[in-house]
């Protein structure tokens, strides 16, 4: 069973977080929005268990389990990255399950030619946090991960997954053998016919590579990306971010899920 945590009040609504993340990272952005929040941590993550198969088969297989465990019946399911390709697939195979989808910077495609340079880092994250040495200090730790990676927001997801277990000693909250092994896995997309034909809403980073600037995208309008399995989405660019957007402008996010719940259920 995957671990979670869940607070509020309404219809149920489900976080997926992305690859090397939790479900703390969106706790702040789902108190802003009306609903009872189920936070999710997805296999080899968090405090949930581990296992050598990262499919998307297994991780919505994973999800099917969990709300059969709390007796959701429909429920809305919000993803960003690996957490929004789960959420395609398992709205896909069983769109009873699902109210609405809203996916964060992804789509359901096959990023590992096009963006073979940021699983490359992903993978240089890994190696990096495999051979650190958790013997230390906190601010060791941050210090030597700013030594290696220029950009903060890899430091972020290091200095994320540090879990204390006791006095400058650290463990890591993430299984890296089986999210190495399974690296590749994540960032394809297997061959799925089904479609969610209910509401989808896809925001997209205005210069995120996985969306509005990728180089998949040739002559293609970024629409083309999700009709295949969601036939009602919209899709909306915020403005000035990344891949990262419900972290670059949360409150911008926390509007657009918002409105499009509310319309969702009215």
């Amino acid at each position: 069973m995957l671990h979670s945590f869940n607070f509020g009040k309404g219809k149920p609504i489900l976080w997926l977080h992305g690859f090397l993340g939790n479900a703390l990272n969106f706790k702040s952005l789902a108190k802003s929005i009306e609903g009872e929040h189920y936070l999710l941590d997805a296999r080899n993550h968090g405090r949930s268990f581990h296992d050598w198969d990262m499919s998307y088969k297994a991780m919505a297989e994973d999800l099917f389990r969990f709300l059969d465990q709390y007796a959701i019946e429909k429920c809305s399911v919000i993803g960003h990255s690996m957490g929004g390709k789960t959420a395609t697939w398992a709205a896909c195979k069983e769109p009873q399950r699902f109210e609405s989808v809203c996916l964060l910077d992804i789509a359901p495609i096959d990023f590992r030619e096009a963006l073979d340079t940021h699983y490359q880092e992903l993978r240089s994250i890994l190696n990096f946090m495999k051979h650190l040495d958790l013997n230390q200090p906190r601010p060791q730790i941050e210090k030597y991960s700013y030594l290696h990676f220029d950009d903060p927001m890899h430091v972020a997801l290091i200095l994320s997954n540090l879990r204390a277990v006791a006095h400058n000693t650290y463990e890591w909250r993430v299984d890296i053998d089986n999210l190495e092994q399974g690296l590749e896995t994540v960032a394809d997309w297997p061959s799925v016919s089904e479609k969610f034909e209910g509401p989808c809403i896809a925001l997209c980073g205005s210069n995120s590579t996985h969306t509005c600037k990728s180089p998949l995208l040739k002559d293609l309008a970024l629409k083309s990306f999700f009709t295949q399995h969601f036939p009602r989405v919209e899709v909306r660019a915020i403005e000035e971010t990344g891949h990262f957007l419900h972290i670059e402008k949360p409150r911008e996010v926390s509007l657009q899920i918002s409105n499009f719940l509310k319309a969702v259920t009215s």
